[in-house]
């Protein structure tokens, strides 16, 4: 999956705020989860589209992927210990998992609908709709 600049810069200024005062780290990572789970649904949406397009299950899975693999070398190149790093990447895994979460329901109810093909950008308007619930805000 490309990467997209944005996405970097955003998880670089993340990794270097954890290493900076509570105050910041709090202040980071209190949107975290909510960020990346957002950027999850803009990497699927440029996803390029056409015949040869991956399943959304594995756009899904390779966004992810780029998410981790970005926060992993940005926590490396800020020189993050151990904790701050891992604290880091919970957060982030958890808003992939809320994504994916949120995915799964709207497919069921596109499903339940008779809709098993439904369109991306539909669904993942219905996703936006649905993330305030799997994160918990």
């Amino acid at each position: 999956m490309e990467r997209n600049s944005e996405l970097t810069r955003r998880i670089v200024a993340m990794a270097a705020a954890m290493s900076g005062p509570t105050q910041v780290r709090q202040f980071f990572l209190s949107g975290q989860e909510q960020w990346v789970a957002q950027a999850m649904s803009v990497a699927i949406e440029l996803c390029p589209r056409g015949e040869c397009r991956p399943s959304l299950p594995d756009v899904i899975d390779m966004a992810g992927r780029s998410i981790i693999s970005e926060t992993e070398d940005a926590c490396s190149m800020a020189g993050l210990d151990d904790v701050q790093s891992e604290t880091l990447m919970e957060m982030s895994r958890r808003g992939i998992e809320a994504f994916t979460k949120a995915c799964g329901m709207v497919m069921v109810e596109e499903i339940r609908a008779g809709r098993a093909e439904p369109d991306w950008g539909q669904l993942l308007h219905r996703v936006d709709q649905v993330l305030p619930r799997t994160l918990h805000v």
